[in-house]
């Protein structure tokens, strides 16, 4: 199978590309090129590689979620009667000297 190269694209004919299509997503996977599928010489659809997906559940959430502060640090169990504050600065009793 030949894929005739066309102003910078690859082209191959829609009847060629349904007989060959596994052989040719793998060619534009691994070279990045584009190809031009037609039908009786006029473009019908262009099979381009996929964006690489970020590898990492943190890379997904830049410019979306911002840490503050430290988030490795052991959770330290409050004690009663120790008033604790906030995110936003006020003081207010741990949940268990509220009688909830």
């Amino acid at each position: 199978m030949t894929l005739v190269v066309w102003s910078s694209h690859k082209k191959i004919a829609a009847g060629k590309f349904k007989a060959h299509c596994l052989r040719v997503m793998e060619q534009v996977r691994t070279t990045g090129e584009a190809v031009l599928i037609t039908k009786r010489g006029q473009p019908l659809a262009k099979l381009v590689p996929a964006e690489k997906a970020p590898d990492d559940f943190s890379s997904r959430l830049e410019g979306i979620v911002t840490i503050v502060g430290d988030i490795e640090s052991p959770i330290v169990p409050w004690k009663t009667g120790t008033p604790c504050v906030d995110r936003f600065g006020y003081t207010r009793s741990p949940v268990g000297d509220r009688g909830l």
